[in-house]
C-alpha cells in the first residue's frame, strides 16, 4: 500500500509521511522535562536536481560543493547501481522550533533557556532520524536515495577563499526547494520564522518543484558577495 501511494502521488505521500514521523517520533519530545514536542509541524518542499541554482552554489563556493546529479552519480558508481539517473530531485523540510521554546529563550538575559539548549542537540538527533527514515522508505521501494549529511561524502573543510565550509548545505537545499529566503546574516527565513532545523534527501525520482519563495534578484548577489558561507 505504501508503494502504491508513493508511486501514485509521491509529493503528497512524502509530505504526509514526514509530518506523521515528526508528530509521532519519541525523539521529538522533551522527555526529561514535560514530554512536549520540540518541533511544530514541518514545512516540506521539493527541488529539481538540475535547477541552475546548484551551478551557482558550486561557482560561489568552489568545486568541492556537490551538485545533486554529481552526488547521485558518485553514489550509483560506489553501489554499482544500474538504474536510471535521468530524473534527480530533492526532498527538503524545515522543522520549526515550538513558539513556547522561542519565547522562553527570548526572556533569557545571560544563558539560553533549557528547552532552547536541549533543542540544539536533541532536536538534531530527531532530524537525523527523519533523514534516515525518508532515505529508508525510498530505498525499500527501489529508488537510489541519500541523505547527504548522513553519508561519508559529507564533510566540513577550510577553504582558502571562503573559509569554513561544507560540501552540502541543508539551508541552501531548502532555499532551492522554495522553503525560504535568506537574511543578511545568512539565516533562512521561512514562513514559520528563522528558528528551525533543516534536512534533505536526494533521490532518483521525478518530483514537482515547489512554489518558490526565492528572490534571486536580491539574494543571489548576496550569496556571491558573502561566498555562501
Amino acid at each position: 500500500m505504501m508503494g502504491n501511494s508513493l508511486f501514485h502521488n509521491p509529493e503528497k505521500y512524502l509530505e504526509e509521511e514526514i509530518k506523521r514521523f515528526v508528530a509521532e517520533d519519541e525523539a521529538n519530545r522533551f522527555t526529561m522535562i514535560d514530554n512536549s514536542p520540540m518541533f511544530d509541524e514541518p514545512l516540506v518542499g521539493f527541488a529539481d536536481g538540475d535547477d541552475k541554482i546548484f551551478d551557482i552554489y558550486k561557482e560561489v563556493v568552489g568545486d568541492f560543493h556537490w551538485k545533486p546529479g554529481d552526488l547521485m552519480q558518485q553514489l550509483a558508481t560506489d553501489e554499482k547501481y544500474d538504474g536510471s539517473l535521468e530524473s534527480i530531485s530533492l526532498i527538503c523540510w524545515v522543522l520549526p522550533i515550538m513558539k513556547e521554546t522561542v519565547k522562553s529563550n527570548a526572556k533569557q538575559k545571560e544563558f539560553p533557556s533549557r528547552k532552547w539548549a536541549m533543542t540544539r542537540e536533541m532536536g538534531e538527533r530527531h532530524n537525523k532520524r527523519l533523514r534516515q527514515h525518508v532515505q529508508d522508505i525510498l530505498r525499500k521501494e527501489g529508488f537510489l536515495a541519500l541523505a547527504p549529511t548522513l553519508s561519508t561524502y559529507w564533510q566540513f573543510l577550510v577553504d582558502e577563499r571562503v573559509g569554513l565550509a561544507s560540501n552540502w548545505s541543508e539551508r541552501h537545499a531548502a532555499y532551492a526547494a522554495g522553503l525560504g529566503t535568506f537574511s543578511l546574516n545568512d539565516g533562512l527565513i521561512t514562513p514559520r520564522g528563522i528558528a528551525h532545523r533543516v534536512g534533505s534527501v536526494v533521490v532518483n525520482m521525478k518530483l514537482s518543484q515547489s512554489a518558490h519563495l526565492r528572490k534571486p534578484s536580491v539574494e543571489l548577489p548576496l550569496l556571491q558577495q558573502r561566498n555562501l558561507r
